[in-house]
């Protein structure tokens, strides 16, 4: 989307909000909209998202309706003991001109989803990592995330277009998660062999390994299982909720490689594929309407592949 457009969605939403969020939550938000749409628990069975009923909590949910039925109420408000607080930022990404460093399918800007850390994560990060007052060792500057003073988890950029009522994910990502587990390596490192050196990036920093390792697997090891699908899910709930737009694509991971001419290391596959089809996303050939009268790298043929959901 053009500039123009970016910055009239970003004052259309929150500065900042709370997103509850616990392992497998996006099974309840997507029978949520389901069933706001009218569709009964047999209707939700025999529909698209019946995998999803298979889901522990929202089994136990379901359940304990003893067969009365579901509503968007009852499956949007159940948030169990560890539900965890995350809170999420806006921000834009990419410029008119465009550019392949950008990774976005066409020239302009995306919308971008911060996904970040709760408050209880914070204080347990500055207890054990210690950084200093002008550095995060995990945090990529460089990368869409939030300069405010939140510590970003993980992001999505995203494109839209209000004329035909149509969003497209273009990434989920985080960068905490990879290079905490590569400091978590290294720590070991140090560990075993204390002659070994200090990781570049936990420079400045006044923690020891032992507490590095502590960290990364007692205090982020929760949200490494979560990130991937909680930072979907919030871009779900932004689209659909905040912005009104139920036609949402995803990118595969072989198309979304050629259109957005990614060279060099790949982000991994199970993000663009085992994700989306968790979320009950289904393949589409051709591309979404708003791109088809933009010139994009490569964009004809059968291999232009797209996840689709109507949300």
């Amino acid at each position: 989307m053009d500039q123009r457009l970016a910055e009239s969605v970003l004052a259309s939403l929150p500065r900042r909000a709370v997103f509850p969020y616990f392992k497998d939550r996006y099974a309840l938000q997507l029978l949520a909209y389901a069933a706001a749409e009218g569709q009964s628990l047999s209707d939700l069975r025999r529909g698209r998202f019946g995998p999803l009923l298979r889901k522990p909590e929202v089994r136990r949910l379901v359940g304990a309706t003893r067969g009365v039925g579901v509503s968007w109420t009852l499956l949007d408000t159940h948030f169990p003991r560890h539900t965890q607080q995350y809170r999420i930022t806006f921000g834009s990404w990419g410029s008119d001109e465009g550019s392949a460093w950008n990774q976005t399918t066409r020239p302009g800007h995306n919308l971008v989803v911060q996904l970040n850390f709760p408050a209880a994560h914070d204080r347990a990060y500055r207890k054990y990592i210690r950084p200093p007052d002008d550095y995060d060792p995990f945090a990529n500057e460089f990368h869409p995330i939030d300069k405010t003073g939140h510590h970003t988890l993980a992001w999505a950029r995203i494109d839209l277009d209000f004329d035909t009522g149509e969003a497209l994910i273009e990434e989920v990502q985080t960068d905490w998660i990879r290079d905490a587990e590569s400091a978590r390596d290294a720590a070991l490192a140090q560990i075993l062999e204390p002659a070994s050196d200090a990781p570049d990036w936990l420079w400045g920093s006044r923690c020891h390994a032992i507490e590095v390792f502590r960290y990364v697997e007692h205090v982020l090891s929760h949200h490494r299982k979560l990130w991937h699908e909680a930072v979907l899910a919030a871009s779900l709930w932004v689209l659909r909720e905040q912005l009104g737009l139920r036609r949402i694509y995803m990118h595969t991971h072989d198309t979304g490689r050629q259109l957005k001419g990614i060279g060099g290391r790949l982000p991994p596959r199970s993000l663009y594929e085992h994700l989306p089809r968790a979320f009950c996303f289904e393949r589409a050939v051709g591309l979404p309407k708003f791109l088809r009268n933009h010139r994009l790298r490569g964009s004809s043929g059968l291999w232009c592949q797209f996840w689709y959901l109507k949300a």
